[in-house]
């Protein structure tokens, strides 16, 4: 999921810019909660994941964690890129 939104942002990004509204502000920092609240979501589902299922655990676990993270920093990363613009 993460991954997922971390492309479309970098996507959004390297395309043409629209042209400024009111609305920027707000619809960044819906953007950053989205993003804050998809990572928190697979953490909790890997935990989870990891509760049911201890083969292979805990590094299964903080695997996913590790590619979300990257996911999480990549998305943020376009979106500040997009607020500094």
């Amino acid at each position: 999921m993460i991954a997922i939104i971390a492309l479309m942002l970098v996507v959004t990004t390297a395309q043409a810019q629209p042209l400024p509204t009111k609305y920027d502000a707000e619809i960044i920092e819906i953007e950053k909660q989205g993003v804050r609240r998809a990572y928190q979501d697979v953490v909790v589902l890997l935990f989870l994941s990891w509760m049911r299922d201890e083969h292979g655990q805990p590094e299964r676990a903080l695997a996913g964690i590790r590619r979300a993270r990257q996911g999480y920093i990549a998305a943020m990363t376009a979106i500040e890129a997009r607020e500094r613009k």
